[in-house]
């Protein structure tokens, strides 16, 4: 039996007890969630096995867990990773992002956790489509584009950050940010959103440029390497220069769950990137709206993004 720590039942933490439910060994869970209602959701859902669910507060985890799975908002998550750690052991971790709202609490995520394996959630080097683009490449810069008018900068840029640096085989250099709007309420109750466009370049001259501002015709993702293109439909699959060459969308979060898990619990490892590699790219994000004239206003030491 394994024991697995979900901290965390929104939306996401639903999707993520589904993918549990398709484990091939036994385990057990136990979930930390406040809202009540949350749990009369899950409990109402097809398919999924009440009988290894335990709903607890953190005053009643177990000593020990194979692997805990942190998928809170962002504000609170550095504090809550701290406290878990000294109520239990951890033996690895899995935890959302964006993973926290300052400069500060990504410190204390990563003292906290310490040596212990952690990966955070950047699911596009689990996909089959993404994999098999990167299949493709060469060893040399490449150039990543990311045009959506209702791309929401804040909560999904690090998608992307990470994709170019995964991509390319090259750490992060740098990362610029240009709001053409103050920050505004996004969909998620207590965060703020931007319009603009965000920059990247890795160590070796890879580039990335995200923007939901521009004057476009049509939403397009694309991928250029000297003079091979890649146009990606996350939802259809990527054109390779003008030969289909993957179909399919990007696979639900429940569909990525299991063999992720799997991965971590049997083979101590996967191909999420680990917790340093994404607080340095976080740092960097976090520190280029900070640096933003217009973004800069917010007179407290944190970005409101989640």
């Amino acid at each position: 039996m394994r024991n697995i720590l979900l901290v965390g039942l929104g939306n996401l933490g639903m999707r993520y007890v589904e993918g549990l439910m398709n484990i091939k060994f036994d385990i057990s869970i136990d979930i930390i969630e406040p809202i009540k209602a949350n749990y009369e959701m899950l409990a109402a859902s097809k398919g999924i096995n009440n009988n290894i669910l335990r709903h607890i507060n953190i005053n009643s985890v177990k000593s020990d867990y194979d692997l805990c799975i942190v998928a809170t908002p962002s504000v609170p998550r550095a504090q809550i990773i701290k406290e878990i750690c000294s109520e239990t052991l951890i033996r690895a971790w899995v935890i959302e992002k964006v993973l926290a709202t300052s400069i500060e609490d990504l410190k204390i995520i990563q003292v906290a956790i310490g040596d212990s394996p952690a990966w955070v959630n950047n699911t596009r080097r689990l996909t089959r489509l993404y994999k098999t683009l990167q299949s493709k490449l060469l060893d040399e810069p490449l150039k990543l584009k990311v045009i959506q008018k209702d791309f929401a900068l804040g909560c999904n840029s690090i998608h992307y950050i990470d994709a170019i640096s995964w991509l390319s085989g090259e750490p992060l250099d740098s990362i610029f940010v240009e709001s053409k709007s103050l920050w505004f309420d996004s969909k998620r109750i207590g965060y703020k959103e931007f319009n603009g466009t965000v920059m990247a370049k890795t160590t070796r001259g890879s580039k990335l440029l995200i923007d939901n501002t521009g004057k476009y015709e049509d939403d397009e993702i694309i991928l250029c390497q000297g003079e091979n293109i890649a146009r990606i439909n996350e939802g259809k699959g990527f054109v390779w220069n003008n030969n289909v060459i993957a179909t399919g969308r990007l696979e639900y979060q429940s569909e990525l769950t299991a063999p992720l898990v799997e991965q971590i619990i049997l083979n101590g490892n996967c191909s999420l990137p680990t917790l340093k590699a994404s607080c340095l790219q976080h740092a960097m994000m976090l520190k280029a709206i900070f640096q933003d004239p217009m973004l800069s206003q917010n007179e407290e030491r944190y970005i409101p993004i989640t």
